[in-house]
């Protein structure tokens, strides 16, 4: 689901409203989106709603990817989905009916609160009984997520992986607890700009289909592009605040698993939160690995445009890069 930034208003907090407020004005929230298009009354119930985005996004890569209508054993397919938040929206729910009208929370809250559940309902739809599992690594999940499916289909565990992350993070909670962390721009998401104030929240789902090469090419799949490698590294360093030898690491790393050089690369599509000290460190992170050329090399952040998604962000930053690639060779 990609979308442009939408204003919203954060209502009054029902249950505790002599303390709730909120400075936020802006953000990228999944709008127009009706469950009853996508599931029975029933079956929504039970969905938390950042793997109802998951789902519906699936079943849209599913049929594009036309595996659907190609035979594939069951255990041989795999599904790995990130999510950083999980399942935000259905907790908010069981908070307000305890502290507010003195009820228990939902039957199923457990359940709808798992970060694996959007793999798990992805596998039941597709029929999926290879490695079905999730991410959660904040932001990176779903970045890992598609990895490690790369990773399943290097080492034969699978022949086919949906892989991708969702969140969802408009509820009242969720919020007021990144305001009071101060990231938030109280205007937009300018990513590298010298006067960039923060980060802008986003949410939604993004969801890819990959294919071992040669079972892709016999069966005339139509391919959008090819994941030559990847890397994971860890600031192992302040709880907030990024670690550019980090950065540096992972894009050096990610070359040469892919069997490219650097000079090979023509876009990087960075993680470009638009706060003071990621942009900082990630922009001398990239001018440490491609040297002169970074002043050459074109870099954008996607989350200028859709908000930072959180465990989505990897797979919505991917699937722009797919299609500018896309577009580009039309």
């Amino acid at each position: 689901f990609f979308k442009q930034k939408t204003a919203y208003e954060i209502k009054e907090c029902d249950w505790s409203s002599d303390v709730c407020s909120s400075d936020l004005s802006l953000g990228g929230p999944v709008v127009g989106f009706d469950p009853a298009a996508h599931f029975d009354e029933r079956t929504a119930a039970t969905l938390d709603r950042f793997y109802q985005f998951a789902a519906v996004a699936a079943r849209q890569a599913w049929r594009e990817s036309g595996l659907a209508e190609a035979p594939v054993k069951p255990e041989r397919i795999g599904v790995v989905i990130g999510t950083a938040n999980a399942g935000q929206d259905i907790l908010e729910v069981g908070w307000k009916r305890m502290l507010s009208e003195g009820k228990k929370p939902p039957p199923l809250t457990i359940p709808m609160t798992m970060g694996n559940a959007p793999a798990s309902r992805i596998a039941r739809e597709i029929g999926a009984r290879g490695p079905v599992f999730a991410t959660t690594t904040a932001c990176a999940s779903a970045a890992h997520a598609m990895l490690l499916g790369l990773m399943l289909l290097r080492t034969g565990q699978a022949d086919v992986v949906v892989t991708g992350g969702s969140d969802s993070c408009f509820n009242f909670g969720f919020l007021q607890a990144w305001d009071v962390l101060r990231v938030v721009s109280p205007t937009v998401c300018r990513p590298f700009s010298k006067n960039r104030q923060g980060l802008v929240i986003g949410e939604g789902a993004g969801i890819i289909v990959l294919e071992r090469p040669d079972r892709a090419k016999a069966r005339g799949a139509r391919v959008f592009g090819r994941l030559l490698g990847g890397a994971m590294t860890s600031d192992a360093a302040d709880l907030t605040t990024p670690d550019g030898i980090g950065m540096r690491a992972v894009m050096e790393n990610a070359i040469a698993d892919s069997g490219l050089a650097r000079d090979d690369i023509d876009y990087i599509n960075a993680h470009g939160t638009g706060t003071i000290a990621n942009d900082r460190l990630e922009a001398a992170a990239i001018r440490e690995v491609f040297g002169e050329r970074t002043d050459r090399l074109p870099v954008s952040s996607t989350k200028s445009a859709i908000g930072h998604a959180m465990g989505a962000s990897g797979a919505l930053e991917a699937l722009a890069t797919l299609a500018e690639i896309g577009r580009a060779h039309v």
